[in-house]
């Protein structure tokens, strides 16, 4: 049933939620508006029990309060916390992406949100985030790489580029971690890099190390 045939000009505005409140209904203070102007209010208390919408009394002169417009406010309050999440979202996400993190959607993920957003339907922070696939940064993406020389390197008993052991010294040196050893071996050099800069970085099977640099 599309509700906005049935309730033409019914709008709710004002949405405040209190959501340590809401149990099995969402708990909700809202304004009740026909044609853009306030016309009553409605409640829900949040503990499973029906919407409450009372009209004013100036409304009430020249209008009857609509049957089953209880359920239609409470779609309206559940569309209206839908983008007041999705507006927050977008607000982080944008501070996110001016920090250098990128966001990716698939054909079929940015479909899907588009639908939902545009029906109303969008759920809240966790399920939108469902949708998107944060991605590192460039310079996420450059410690990556330069931790995966360093294990290749060592995995097949290769000398290590002076190149790429400056910068592994480097970034690390951008972690607050000195090094004025030298003659740090490959394998301590690795440890030091995995455990200060790239925690995340997956161990090759035969390369699993201490914070000593000892394989294990």
């Amino acid at each position: 049933m599309n509700d906005k045939l049935h309730f033409p000009g019914w709008g709710v505005n004002r949405v405040k939620v209190d959501l340590e409140s809401s149990e099995e209904t969402l708990c909700f203070r809202a304004g009740v508006t026909l044609d853009g102007k306030l016309v009553g209010h409605a409640f829900n208390q949040g503990g499973g029990g029906p919407t409450h919408v009372t009209l004013t009394e100036a409304a009430l002169k020249k209008i009857a309060k609509p049957a089953g417009i209880e359920d239609h406010v409470e779609r309206l309050v559940e569309n209206e916390v839908a983008l007041q999440e999705l507006a927050k979202t977008h607000k982080r996400w944008g501070k996110e992406i001016g920090a250098g993190c990128v966001y990716a959607l698939c054909h079929d993920e940015l479909k899907a949100w588009g639908t939902k957003a545009q029906e109303g339907k969008t759920g809240g922070s966790e399920e939108n985030e469902d949708y998107f696939r944060k991605k590192p940064s460039a310079e996420e993406v450059h410690r990556l790489e330069i931790g995966k020389i360093l294990q290749r390197h060592l995995h097949m008993n290769l000398p290590l580029p002076a190149t790429v052991r400056l910068e592994a010294l480097k970034l690390l040196s951008e972690a607050c971690v000195i090094i004025d050893d030298e003659d740090l071996s490959p394998a301590a050099l690795l440890a030091y890099y995995i455990q200060y800069v790239v925690p995340e970085l997956p161990l090759m099977p035969d390369d699993r190390t201490d914070e000593l640099g000892h394989n294990q």
